[in-house]
């Protein structure tokens, strides 16, 4: 639009504004509020240097600068730094180990679970042969054993859970650094949406490849030796499945009210 056709250049000016824009809607309230109030200030000066009113807005609005110009600039001080970029992705990793590690921690209260309902043997009886050397090591601290095959089970049902359960606290451990790195890792209410979004869903995704190999490994070991050790992988697949669900319901409700503006793309053409 020409707005030295138009009897309210300044008015045009700031709807061209608007349709170029790709910022939040507060970010782009008060980009729109302080064009305004300078392109009146300026046009108001001109006037009192003896210009006509719709020239003066037209003079004012080309010392301003175009439409597109003006929205591109807006767009480019959004983009974060390097140094953000990096305080995000720390949040991220740290995120991403702590559910994995609680996850783990999960599985082995589903192995307590598992051991204390179907007994040591659903999670400990792994298919499996042991060297001299390491059926001596489970006899030794397993002296109530009659067999190194009981010694092993005893064994393998005890560190499913003991064991699971201290990475479960060092998951919460890294959970509760992610939450204290959040206040260096800042943003506009969007880029963090689609940061927890991002990392919920990768996390999603890796929980669901996690509990289908794991469920499978499960079942072929069903399948092919009985019920004996199935529980060591199931727990795991089970805790993944659950952490699968659990984080594509956070991406999701994280996501789901993006808008086009939230993704930092460039700035539409009028």
């Amino acid at each position: 639009m020409n707005p030295a056709g138009s009897h309210e250049p300044i008015e045009d000016y700031l709807d061209d504004l608007l349709g170029c824009l790709n910022l939040p809607p507060r970010e782009t309230r008060r980009l729109l509020a302080e064009t305004e109030a300078h392109l009146r200030e300026s046009a108001e000066a001109l006037l009192r240097a003896g210009i006509a009113p719709v020239e003066a807005e037209v003079e004012a609005i080309r010392r301003f600068g175009s439409a597109r110009e003006v929205a591109a600039a807006a767009g480019a001080a959004r983009r974060p730094s390097v140094v953000a970029l990096l305080a995000q992705g720390l949040w991220g990793v740290l995120t991403l180990a702590g559910l994995g590690l609680i996850a783990v921690g999960v599985s082995g209260g589903l192995a307590a679970l598992f051991n204390a309902v179907s007994g040591p043997g659903f999670v400990g009886a792994l298919p499996q042969t042991y060297p001299a050397p390491t059926c001596a090591y489970y006899l030794s601290i397993q002296p109530g054993a009659t067999s190194c095959a009981q010694a092993a089970m005893w064994e393998n049902s005890h560190d499913a859970v003991a064991l699971r359960l201290l990475a479960g606290l060092a998951g919460a451990a890294l959970i509760a650094a992610a939450w204290a790195w959040r206040h260096f890792a800042r943003g506009d209410l969007s880029s963090i949406a689609l940061r927890d979004g991002a990392v919920g869903a990768t996390a999603a995704i890796a929980f669901a490849v996690a509990a289908a190999l794991l469920v499978g490994l499960s079942a072929d070991l069903a399948v092919q030796h009985g019920s004996g050790g199935v529980g060591f992988y199931l727990t795991g697949g089970l805790a993944s499945a659950l952490g699968a669900v659990t984080c594509a319901l956070w991406a999701h409700r994280r996501l789901r009210h993006l808008r086009p503006w939230r993704l930092g793309g460039t700035p539409a053409t009028a």
